[in-house]
């Protein structure tokens, strides 16, 4: 569920879908933009991954922000600005099969992988790399994941199963458990600093776009004789064979002041005409 008011379906086409039931009433520090859809319509289709999407979940500290997992990357997202993901990350040869946030940390969350491992990610520490791997079922993969906790100052554990059907149960250190002063502050700071890059993006390109000449189409032979040119091919090849000639005569010039100035060569002496 995303809301009182829309689910998600997750088909095995690489897409996620979201689907309006009715309009949402806005929540107190929840900043939500209303979709509307009829008849069971897909109101918004994001191309998210190169893979089915195994997971998306909804921050439990901002809830505007989702994190979505599905073949070889994750991403995090606001519903505020759906153009693009507010953060990417992509393995090589390997597939993130499921993840969940900490309950305890907001910029915290967890990932499972197709390789038995379990990275730990803090975007207020790095966000490009995970600031923990830990080895659980290797060379099984892992699938689904939860993170859970009893109450706010009680351990977090994390339970994923393999494909032999063990459930693995972690307990998580309380370096990953235990939030900074205002980390949701800062985690909100950083959140709007990637809306800003993606409306800047947006603009940008858009503005390229308005300025950004258009390429005159090619005259045809056909067009040019109506206008009354030459469009001779004996006139096309003396035109091209000119142009090469001038190039080639400036190369020359330009290498002859090359060796000049390395001392590999003299300096053309101009004869007098009289």
């Amino acid at each position: 569920m995303l809301g009182d008011s829309q689910y998600v379906a997750i088909p095995q086409r690489q897409k996620r879908m979201l689907w309006t039931i009715r309009p949402k009433v806005g929540q107190k520090g929840c900043k939500h933009k209303c979709m509307s859809a009829q008849n069971g319509a897909s109101s918004c289709t994001i191309q998210a991954h190169h893979g089915p999407v195994q997971t998306l979940r909804r921050s439990p500290f901002i809830q505007d922000v989702l994190l979505s997992v599905g073949g070889s990357s994750f991403a995090l997202w606001s519903e505020e600005d759906l153009s693009g993901p507010l953060l990417e990350h992509t393995v090589i040869g390997l597939e993130f099969t499921a993840g969940d946030w900490s309950p305890s940390r907001p910029s915290v969350f967890f990932l499972t992988k197709s390789d038995g491992s379990v990275d730990v990610w803090d975007v207020m520490d790095t966000s490009y790399l995970p600031v923990s791997t830990v080895s659980v079922s290797s060379p099984l993969p892992l699938r689904g994941l939860e993170a859970c906790s009893g109450s706010h100052d009680s351990p977090v554990y994390l339970a994923s199963g393999d494909d032999d059907g063990i459930v693995h149960v972690l307990s998580v250190p309380s370096t990953y458990t235990v939030p900074a002063p205002n980390e949701t502050i800062a985690f909100r700071g950083f959140i709007d600093s990637e809306l800003r890059r993606l409306t800047y993006v947006k603009e940008r390109t858009a503005e390229r776009a308005a300025t950004t000449p258009v390429a005159e189409p090619e005259t045809t032979e056909h067009d040019s004789v109506e206008d009354g040119s030459d469009t001779s091919e004996s006139s096309q090849d003396e035109k091209r064979l000119l142009r090469l000639r001038k190039a080639y005569a400036q190369f020359q010039k330009e290498e002859h002041e090359f060796l000049v100035g390395l001392g590999l060569a003299e300096e053309a002496v101009e004869d007098d005409e009289n």
